[in-house]
């Protein structure tokens, strides 16, 4: 049996974790009975709801629909009683007679009689003789010219109006009196008071207003309903265009009502709008009591799901505590089938398939202690989880990163081999763990050399931006490891890190007892040899320009152009200064003018380049460059020259 590796230790808990799986399975379902009847409340509710406030707009139309009617029934009572008062033989003779005095003084018999609130006479210049809200009035012009325009307009036949009068709303039938051509006229009008709203409510049970709405100034109500607080609620708030035939809603006071507003006659102060209203909350009884109905459904239904649940839950424990009991013991190290879970369902086919899973367990185990021969345990890892070939080679595009520390031979003589390890491990341990950090893999350790993988046996996009971080992480923490060496008597670590991406060969190599999972191909040569040169050029990081092209956020120095040993090909150098945001103004500025000089370098401006060189901070890049233009100054080079500099060492 495999050696039993201790339990990893659980992962916390979220809020809303439950322990138990029957407790799942019951806060499953009734969470999916309470989310449908979440929905049957809403969509139901919505219904109910539109379905009050349609009825509640039907009986507001019906409620205007009697509105309409009443006042044409008003006007045709007016109407008669005009034509009988014109027709009378005494009112014609007080007509005829033209004497204001005795019209005035019968006016009050008449309009008793005739149950109207005004009485006027005119003659057919439209001049008053009589005018029972005016009485002084007489041989002046009609206080409303507009109804003496309907006249005219009208042909001189029958016309009806509303009309204001002193802050008053009357509505007004004007006859003939025929002698038998037309010799004067007369006018009946009935006030609109709160008494039409009063009996008009009694009828449909909905408030009613019958106001003014000015096209300038604040509305008057000449006929409501509503209470003295309501009134001025509704005065404040009404707006100037009524909504024709759409219902709203409207607060007034504490009140919501639904609302629907009509303009019935035009005045010459502006329209007579009738408002109707009825109490949101009357509108919405039947909704309100829907959706208690709908919530006691609710709690029944939820008890039901819940019984249910507890019985589902309880039927599905049995077999999943089996399994679950035997992953304990396979996470303990024994690979135990479970068997017969009794019962043939789905659970029977999970067990079935636990034990498949057992017995690849068991292979698992036999293959991971052949892939104990392949030196790294990452790579072991994914070889184990990825099924990559162990016999063959594949091509795969990596990132090589090749470090090693300066002038290691001559830092170790006269020095302990013991204390020669202990350094180096604690160098190389350091190392391994910025690179495991990002994801990279230690292919091989050559004494205090690394070789390191980004991109094998698995490739990401981002390979060669993750070897550029690791090796700026590695020169900035050298600092810190050279403080610590230098108690135990070392003198400082330089090291030299060289980074190329390209193409290789990924595969195992070795003996039938050892093997080693690496890459081979031109991309690691040209990596090697680029750590070689940070010792040529000063620096400590060099990486190609394939690798460079394939990096963000991070500031390079352009090196050179070279053809390396053992390479036909040139290709372009670069150093690795730092991130863009630990390079200051005047490192940029040196930058540039370096970029500035080596441009006029490889123009064939060699005097003007060897001047910008000077320039510059002098270090190895400077002073290899001035060496360079000093010598193309002494001897030209000929017009083939392409700018590449062949090195012929290592």
């Amino acid at each position: 049996m495999p050696q039993s590796s201790p339990p990893s230790a659980p992962a916390p808990a979220s809020r809303f974790a439950f322990r138990h799986f029957r407790t799942r399975v019951l806060a499953f379902i009734l969470l999916l009975v309470l989310l449908l009847q979440a929905m049957v409340f809403f969509f139901a509710g919505e219904a109910a709801k539109r379905n009050a406030m349609r009825a509640s707009n039907e009986a507001l139309l019906v409620t205007l629909a009697t509105l309409t009617d009443t006042m044409a029934v008003r006007e045709g009572v007016l109407r008669k009683n005009a034509r009988l008062t014109a027709n009378d033989y005494a009112f014609k003779t007080l007509v005829s007679e033209s004497d204001h005095a005795t019209l005035i003084s019968a006016f009050p018999t008449f309009l008793k009689r005739l149950e109207a609130d005004w009485i006027f006479v005119l003659d057919t210049e439209g001049m008053v003789m009589a005018d029972s809200l005016n009485p002084r009035a007489t041989q002046v012009p009609f206080s409303q010219p507009q109804l003496i325009k309907a006249i005219e307009q009208n042909g001189g036949r029958e016309t009806s109006s509303v009309q204001i009068v002193g802050g008053k709303a009357f509505q007004v039938v004007v006859v003939p009196l025929l002698a038998p051509i037309p010799v004067a006229w007369i006018g009946v009008g009935h006030e609109i008071t709160d008494k039409l709203a009063r009996d008009l409510e009694r009828q449909t049970h909905t408030q009613v207003n019958l106001g003014l709405r000015p096209d300038s100034g604040a509305p008057t109500l000449f006929a409501s309903t509503l209470n003295v607080a309501q009134r001025q609620d509704f005065l404040s708030t009404h707006t100037r265009n009524p909504m024709q035939g759409a219902s709203h809603v409207m607060a007034l006071g504490e009140v919501e009502f639904l609302a629907i507003e009509k303009s019935l006659y035009e005045t010459a102060q502006g329209p007579l709008v009738a408002s109707l209203h009825r109490p949101l909350a009357e509108a919405l009884a039947d909704y309100r009591r829907l959706g208690w109905q709908l919530l006691a459904v609710a709690v029944i239904s939820s008890l039901l799901a819940a019984v249910a649940a507890i019985f589902i839950a309880r039927r599905v424990t049995r077999p999943v505590q089996q399994l679950a009991q035997g992953a304990r013991r396979i996470s303990a190290g024994h690979y135990d089938m479970i068997g017969d879970v009794g019962s043939s369902d789905e659970f029977g086919a999970l067990a079935g398939a636990f034990d498949n899973m057992v017995r690849g367990l068991i292979e698992r185990d036999k293959v991971r202690a052949m892939l104990g021969k392949v030196v790294s345990p990452a790579i072991a890892e994914e070889l184990l989880s990825q099924s990559i070939d162990f016999g063959g080679g594949q091509e795969q595009e990596v990132s090589v990163l090749f470090s090693d520390i300066r002038g290691f031979t001559t830092l170790c003589e006269g020095r302990a081999p013991s204390a020669i390890l202990s350094m180096l491990n604690e160098y190389l341990s350091t190392v391994s763990d910025l690179i495991d950090e990002r994801n990279g893999v230690v292919d091989k350790y050559i004494g205090d050399a690394v070789m390191a993988l980004f991109g094998a046996p698995l490739s990401a996009p981002d390979d060669p931006q993750r070897a550029l971080e690791t090796a700026l992480a590695m020169v900035r923490v050298l600092p810190g490891m050279n403080a610590q060496f230098a108690r135990d008597g070392w003198p400082p670590l330089h090291i030299g890190i060289g980074i190329h991406s390209g193409i290789v060969v990924a595969g195992n190599i070795g003996s039938s007892t050892r093997l080693n999972y690496t890459v081979l191909g031109d991309t690691v040569n040209l990596a090697s040899r680029l750590e070689d040169l940070c010792k040529y050029y000063g620096v400590p990081i060099v990486v190609s320009d394939t690798t460079m092209r394939r990096t963000t956020g991070v500031v390079f120095r352009e090196l050179d152009l070279v053809r390396v040993k053992g390479k036909t090909e040139p290709v372009g150098i670069f150093a690795a200064i730092g991130f863009e945001a630990d390079v200051n103004v005047e490192q940029r500025a040196q930058l540039a003018l370096h970029a500035q000089a080596l441009a006029s370098y490889r123009d064939g401006q060699f005097l003007a380049a060897q001047q910008l060189f000077a320039a510059l901070p002098q270090d190895a890049v400077t002073a290899l460059y001035q060496a360079r233009c000093q010598r193309h100054i002494d001897a030209p080079p000929g017009a083939g020259w392409d700018m590449v500099e062949t090195l012929h060492k290592k």
